[in-house]
């Protein structure tokens, strides 16, 4: 083998070296992007446990309204809304003594006040006045209903001023 022979298979040999570096840094750098994802993920449900616990506190404390759960067992309709993360309620807000899915308004609630603020920005005009943000979540006004009406906008006015 001459000089050029053996010059060409060490270039050869570094190419394949590099392309396996590259290969497996860049493997390295999906599984930490998966992962710091995860985390994210783990945090944003964090803080919006943490934002359900503190609404649900003020609404049993000052009004005798609690959030309820909605079984996964039980089947809501998709709301007609052009908001698709406003279509599938989690929750209900339900008076204490009114324990069914029939009479509660749907709760949503997000990780973030700014998170909250975007959803709430792609209602349009008429669906904004059928839903009220209050802190970090969305609540639906219930037709027709003053009292809660009311209880919610004082909720809404105290989390503003305690924030």
């Amino acid at each position: 083998m001459n000089k050029i022979e053996k010059a060409q298979k060490r270039i050869h040999a570094m190419l394949i070296v590099s392309i396996i570096t590259l290969f497996t840094l860049g493997i390295w750098g999906i599984k930490y992007k998966i992962e710091e994802n995860r985390e994210n993920v783990k945090i944003e449900e964090e803080k919006k446990r943490e934002e359900i616990e503190r609404v649900n506190k003020y609404f049993r404390e000052n009004h005798n309204y609690y959030l309820q759960k909605i079984s996964e067992a039980v089947s809501i309709a998709p709301r007609q809304i052009s908001v698709n993360e406003l279509k599938h309620p989690e929750y209900f807000l339900v008076e204490e003594d009114g324990l069914t899915y029939t009479n509660g308004m749907d709760y949503f609630s997000f990780h973030s006040k700014e998170k909250a603020i975007g959803i709430w920005n792609k209602l349009n005009a008429e669906e904004h006045g059928e839903y009220i943000l209050i802190s970090q979540s969305i609540i639906r006004i219930p037709n027709n209903n003053e009292k809660e009406e009311k209880i919610l906008k004082v909720a809404q006015s105290y989390f503003e001023n305690s924030e």
